[in-house]
């Protein structure tokens, strides 16, 4: 029988409030690969969002860091998932990155990420 426990959904509201400044966000997932998600939320109207990982342990391959993929539009959430063998730090953390739109900043614009995680029991 395999068992999903309920997690509650712990957000990080983006706290740069100085315009064109990217933003680093630590994430600590309890163990690699266990369903690892993340949540970019851009809940405001003021433009499009980017991402990228920083390199873990075997690199980004190609497409993990494309910006022409990598954008969250205003009022949207982007749902993404995690190849911890890319992403993972030797810390066991992963370090995402995010830029506000020009002009703007992360903190004044509501951005927030949380990490989803599966943890399975069986």
């Amino acid at each position: 029988t395999q068992v999903f426990l309920p997690n509650e959904l712990k957000t990080t509201a983006a706290a740069v409030t100085t315009a064109d400044t990217k933003e680093t966000f630590v994430l600590a997932p309890r163990a690699a690969d266990a369903g690892l998600f993340v949540l970019l939320m851009n809940p405001g109207a003021d433009g499009a969002v980017q991402y990228e990982f920083a390199d873990g342990l075997l690199g980004c391959p190609d497409g993990v860091n494309d910006p022409a993929q990598n954008t969250v539009a205003a009022g949207q959430t982007a749902v993404i998932k995690l190849d911890s063998a890319y992403v993972m730090q030797r810390d066991g953390t992963v370090e995402l990155r995010v830029s506000p739109p020009a002009g703007k900043a992360l903190g004044t614009m509501g951005v927030k990420v949380a990490l989803v995680q599966n943890d399975l029991t069986v």
